[in-house]
This record gives C-alpha cells, sequence and structure tokens, in this order.
C-alpha cells in the first residue's frame, strides 16, 4: 500500500458496521486466494461485494488478481494509521 502505509506501520481497525464501508476506506480483509491480511483500499462495492485496490497498482495482490470479495471477508476499517514520526486518519 506504498506510499500509504510504509513497513512497520501500524493501523487500527474498527471491525463495526462494515456492512455499511464507503468507496476510497482502507479495509483490513482476508484476502481469498492466499488466506492471507492484507490492507486495501475499496474501490467500489456492491450489495454483498466490494471490489478492494491497492494505492500502488504496480505492487502487490488486489482484486484485478482474486476478483470481488464478499464483505464479510472484511475484519475492519481503517480509522488510525501510526506511522514512523507522523500520525494519520484511514482515510
Amino acid at each position: 500500500m506504498l506510499p500509504t502505509l510504509q513497513p512497520g506501520d501500524y493501523v487500527i481497525a474498527d471491525t463495526r458496521a462494515l456492512e455499511h464501508v464507503e468507496s476510497d476506506a482502507l479495509v483490513v480483509a482476508r484476502e481469498p486466494t492466499a488466506k492471507t491480511i492484507v490492507v486495501k483500499r475499496v474501490r467500489s462495492r456492491g450489495d454483498s461485494t466490494v471490489y478492494l485496490g491497492s494505492d500502488n497498482p504496480n505492487e502487490g495482490r488486489d482484486s484485478r488478481h482474486f476478483g470481488s470479495i464478499p464483505i464479510d471477508a472484511l475484519l475492519g476499517e481503517v480509522v488510525l494509521h501510526l506511522g514512523v514520526g507522523r500520525l494519520m486518519s484511514g482515510r
């Protein structure tokens, strides 16, 4: 998620009300194909799925590789981003 997140950064995610997550929000999700935890940006959402994108599309995997994911694969919306020497909100 460079340049938004740097190696070693921490995020705090809100696990409530994920069914109302909006486009452009940063979310923590379970990637379906690799079964790993990822931080991605919501690019679009449907009634029961979300399409996730990377802030650095030339690196990493996102919905271009694994498709839309069910909303219940979202683990939380990033509400606080703690980086080295900086403090940022999730949006």
